[in-house]
Order: C-alpha cells, then structure tokens, then sequence
C-alpha cells in the first residue's frame, strides 16, 4: 500500500510528498518542477510508487532525505547528457528508490549521483537504490562520484546494473576521489561494454573502506586504486571481504579483478574471492612510482585467473600471508605463476614476508611462488610456512637466480646445465659445479623436456660439487630428447652448520 501525505500527518509536516507538488506518477509527463519545489521546502522528500520523469535534482539543504518505498519509486532520468542527483550539501540521504537512466551510448559522462570539488557534499548516505536503466538497452554512464572533499559519504545496501560504457570516464559503479568514504554490501552487475570499475579510487583517495560487496562482469578491473603521476598517493584503504567474479576480461595485461596502481601506502586486501578473472588475480604495481608501500595481502581466495594469482611489481615493503592461490595461468597454460614478485627495472621489490599460502595448480599454473630477475633483483624476502605444491609447468618454485631463503634455508641455483638424449631405461650419471654447495644442503632438480617421464636426483657429493641422476623412466620405447636441466640448492639453516 502507498503511503501518501497524510500518513505523516503526525510528524508535523515533516515531510513533502512530490504527488501533493503536482508529479506524475504515470511518468507520461515531466515531474522536474514538482521535485524541486518538494525538494525546495527543505523537508525530507517522500516519493510513493511510481514512475516519474526528471531532470537534474540539486540537494543544497544540509540533512535532507529523498526517500521512497523501494524500487516500485522509479525516477527516470529525463534527458541524455544530465546528471540526476547532484548533492551539494552535507549529511543528504537517498534511499530505498530505483533510478533509471536513459543513456544509450559511451559519448556522454553522466552519472545517477554527483557531487564536485566546487561545492563539496560530506556524510551522504546512499542507501538501498537501485540504480539501472529504463530498459536493457538503457542505463546511466556511472553511478556515483565522490569527488575530492567529498569525505565520509556511504553507498550501502545498492544495487547497480546496466552502465553504458567501459571506456576511459565511464561505467563506473563509484569513483572516489574523497576520504573515509565507505562502499559496502552492493552488488554490482556489468556485461560486456557495460562497465569498466565496479569501485574505482584515485587521486589520494583515501582512508575508504570497499567492503562486503559482489561484482560481476566489470571489463576492467572490478576494484581498482589508482594514483599516478603528480597525484597524491592513496593511503590507508581497505578491500575487505568482496566477492569478484568474471572481470577483467577486456582490461590489458596489466588489468586484476583487484588492482592497486601507482602511488599507495598501507592498503589492506583481506578476505576477498576473486575467481575468473580474465586476466591477474590481485596486482600491485609501482611501476614508475617508488612509493607502492606496506601492502599487505591476507587470507584471499584467488582462483581461474588467466594470467598470474597475485604479482606484486616495484612493491616495497609489505606481506602476502595465509591467502589460498589456485589454477592460475588459464589463458595459456603452463605459463604464468601463482604468486610473483618482479622489479620494473627501477625500483626492486624489496622487504616483504610471504607465509603461510597455499598454492597449487597441476592443470594449468607455471609455479606455485615465482621471483623475477629483473633489475634491480626483489630482496629482503622472508618465505616461511607456504604450502607450495608442483604446478602443471612441473617446478613449485622458480627463483631464477634471485637470492631468497625460505623457511630459514638459503636458495641458489646452477641455470643451463643441458642432458640428454637419453634412451628408455637408461640412467645418466654427472656432477656439477655449484660453488657454495656444502654436503647435507637439500637439492632439487628439475627439467625441461617434451613431456616424458623423467626421474631425477641431485645431492651435493662434495663442496661445491652436486651430482646427478637422470632416469628415463616413460615405460615405453621413447627416447628423451635433450633439454635443460635445472639444479636449486637449499643451504641449511645456520644454527646446523
């Protein structure tokens, strides 16, 4: 049942109904004027069930309440090229409304919600809106904006689909620019070319909380921080406990379901699902910058991603503790990682504690934990406590030649030792030279082939001296063809000197 005016009768006119303004609910003709002259009383605005064609709606009135009766109150947005709520104001709430927009192309820039740096809004609350389109073909560029100034604004409890656009400045479900905002318990929806970042915060956005929400389909990535050039960094962010399914599908290499870019100091990822992603699982990347700090990655699932589980690029100073990293690399099996750490030949990634994740991928993952050589080498890395299982590229761990000790064992390895060929049954027997290598050091090899069985050994025989069994065991008449053979060797632990 609709509640009309007289049911806050009690309440002291407290509230405006937009139908005593002269609305249409029918939405056969424009109710602008009737919005705004409700909206213009001050008073909290209900708007029953129905549908009502509008134009932009300025909110200037600090602790105004635009409310309805869910998402039987639609406002459709009247005219392509128009915002339709604009705040201005501080403590504004919206709720328990449906907005459809009518945008059907990417040309215009307009979203359901905007704000500005001019005329900055604090403390609004968004609460159970709906925000979609007139029909499938339909939707608003974007959401919401939170602009820089715009502080501790809130977006619970919404739902968001049908976004026109994934190009550079559209489909997003909230850009932040602003502080202390938080964006929780939302579902955002997207198909392709319907969205670009379901959560996008950048230019020294910070202190904000992304938590609880579940996102689909968004091209790029679905949450996203990003700081670059003169910007100031974001600092101090949350990701926490979101569900991210199916993103990044149409995002460059670069692209993550999660991803922070360039300047960030002390983000938290924590507790989030991050599966199909078509491309990285969870990325941060200070390529360029030298202030990609204390990150700390914890207790995610990460899984189907098409490229790498989890990278960090020119990362300095942070952890990847207790997260579960599984079947990565979909895309082209047996060539990406799990979990990598890498430079970008400026700044090394450096000081980070990488303990207690589970990392697996028999079908289609290159390694389970993979350290990059390039310049300047990632160092100060403590490895502790993983569970780090052999992945379909037939190695758990590729250090490549990057100095590192794990769980309090000092690796190093001998690179390009070539074997082979070896005939079926037959055992081939050879030492190498590993400078360093002292007898009771743990030695593992592996092997590049076509695919044939192959048993390996290695212990060190003598200092600096490792010798090594190869056996082809493939049980039929095959012969192994010659390849590279790999030797990593894992000194003790001081206190066993």
């Amino acid at each position: 049942m609709s509640l009309t005016k007289a049911t806050y009768s009690m309440i002291s006119g407290a509230v405006a109904n937009v139908l005593d303004f002269g609305a249409d609910k029918t939405g056969a003709a424009s109710s602008t004027a009737a919005f705004t002259s409700a909206i213009a009383t001050g008073k909290s605005v209900f708007v029953p069930a129905g549908t009502y064609k509008s134009g932009v709606l300025n909110l200037t009135t600090q602790g105004q309440e635009i409310f309805g009766e869910g998402a039987v109150s639609i406002i459709q947005q009247e005219t392509a090229g128009a915002h339709l709520f604009y705040l201005k104001a501080d403590y504004i709430t919206v709720r328990d409304l449906r907005l459809n927009g009518i945008e059907s192309t990417a040309t215009n820039i307009i979203f359901a919600f905007f704000t500005d740096a001019a005329t900055p809004a604090k403390y609004a609350n968004i609460d159970t809106v709906l925000v979609s389109g007139s029909a499938e073909g339909f939707g608003f560029n974007s959401a919401v904006k939170f602009d820089a100034d715009c502080d501790f604004n809130s977006i619970t409890n919404c739902t968001v689909n049908r976004l026109y656009g994934s190009t550079s400045g559209r489909g997003y479900g909230v850009l932040c620019s602003g502080d202390g905002c938080y964006i929780a318990r939302n579902v955002f929806e997207s198909t392709s070319g319907r969205g670009r970042h379901a959560v996008y915060i950048t230019a020294g956005g910070s202190n904000n909380v992304v938590f609880a929400n579940y996102v689909s389909g968004y091209d790029h990535e679905a949450i996203t921080q990003y700081s670059d050039g003169i910007q100031p960094a974001c600092a101090r962010n949350i990701y926490a406990e979101n569900i991210v399914v199916g993103c990044a599908a149409a995002g460059s290499s670069s692209s993550a379901g999660i991803g922070l870019y360039g300047h960030t100091q002390d983000a938290l990822i924590a507790n989030n699902i991050v599966s199909n992603s078509g491309a990285k699982g969870i990325v941060v990347d200070g390529t360029g910058v030298t202030d990609a700090t204390r990150t700390v990655i914890s207790g995610n699932i990460v899984n189907y991603s098409a490229t790498i589980g989890i990278d960090i690029i020119a990362g300095i100073g942070g952890s990847i503790v207790g997260n579960k990293v599984f079947e990565s690399s979909t895309a082209a099996i047996g060539t990406y990682s799990n979990i990598r750490l890498i430079s970008d030949n400026t700044t090394g990634t450096i000081n980070f504690l990488v303990e207690g994740n589970n990392s697996s991928g028999i079908t289609s993952s290159r390694s389970a934990f993979q350290l990059n050589a390039s310049t300047p080498t990632p160092a100060y890395l403590t490895v502790n406590a993983n569970k780090f299982d052999v992945c379909q590229g037939g190695v758990s761990v590729e250090l490549s030649g990057v100095a590192c000790a794990i769980d309090g064992r000092y690796m190093f390895r001998a690179d390009s030792i070539g074997y082979g060929p070896i005939a079926n049954s037959a055992c081939a027997n050879a030492t190498y030279t590993v400078p360093g290598a002292v007898e009771g050091d743990l030695c593992v090899v592996s092997h590049t082939s076509s695919g044939t069985s192959v048993v390996m050994y290695a212990r060190v025989t003598a200092p600096d001296t490792v010798g090594v069994v190869v056996l082809n065991a493939s049980g039929v008449s095959n012969t192994i063809p010659s390849g590279t053979l790999r030797i990593d060797v894992w000194q003790r632990p001081p206190s066993f000197m």
